[in-house]
């Protein structure tokens, strides 16, 4: 059988709050191959300062079973990393319209510790932060991080500069996550040099998505 699935791809970055729903649609219909399923990825990032999200919606390979999964790769006090999977197997299943699906189910934001920990906070999905600003860190945060992620797969190909606190004994966003939806994603660290092709040392490798400022795109097609 050929399932016809909403397609589509969104990014949204810059000062929104993580858990107010935006509009996620599609930008039209497409039909998968013989076996595939539907799917819609949704990730979110949120550094405290600006938050970048990524959404996809399009086809899944032959043999994924149904689900639905929200996951917290890295939360609060620290950096939050976020995602929502979706997969179903019914014509124009993968029909979530906002990003309430994931927003719904974050865990409560911590409180700035006036006396505590200053670092610089940024995500910036289209290179280096230049100029990040300096928050007040959570209470229960022990150092800053700094980090690349390189997302390739759901329509997007880049890497996102990452600056933010970050709890006693973690190092890591994705905790060794090599899967999360359509997106393929590297996690490497500022003492790492940028590597020249597409392998990262130390790396970690996940699926993910994220919220952000007043821009979005809206392209056709996935997988």
């Amino acid at each position: 059988d050929f399932l016809v699935c909403q397609s589509g791809n969104t990014l949204r970055f810059g000062q929104y709050k993580p858990r107010e729903p935006i509009e996620w649609t599609s930008s039209g219909n497409r039909m998968c191959a013989a076996g595939e399923v539907c799917q819609e990825t949704l990730l979110l990032m949120d550094a405290g300062h600006k938050l970048l999200l990524l959404g996809s919606k399009g086809c899944a390979s032959p043999g994924t079973k149904d689900s639905r999964a929200i996951s917290i790769h890295s939360g609060p006090p620290g950096v939050l990393v976020a995602s929502y999977f979706h997969v179903c197997s019914s014509n124009g299943c993968n029909r979530a319209d906002s990003s309430s699906v994931l927003a719904n189910n974050l865990p409560p934001p911590a409180a700035p510790d006036p006396e505590g920990l200053r670092c610089p906070a940024c995500v910036n999905f289209f290179g280096t932060c230049s100029d990040p600003k300096v928050i007040t860190c959570p209470m229960g945060t022990t150092h800053c991080y700094k980090g690349y992620i390189k997302f390739r797969g759901g329509g997007f190909s880049s890497t996102a500069d990452v600056q933010g606190c970050m709890a006693q004994h973690s190092k890591s966003l994705l905790n060794n996550t090599r899967n999360i939806g359509a997106f393929s994603v590297t996690e490497y660290f500022d003492e790492e040099p940028l590597p020249q092709d597409g392998v990262a040392p130390a790396c970690y490798l996940a699926w993910m998505v994220g919220l952000g400022l007043s821009l979005a795109f809206w392209c056709g097609g996935f997988c």
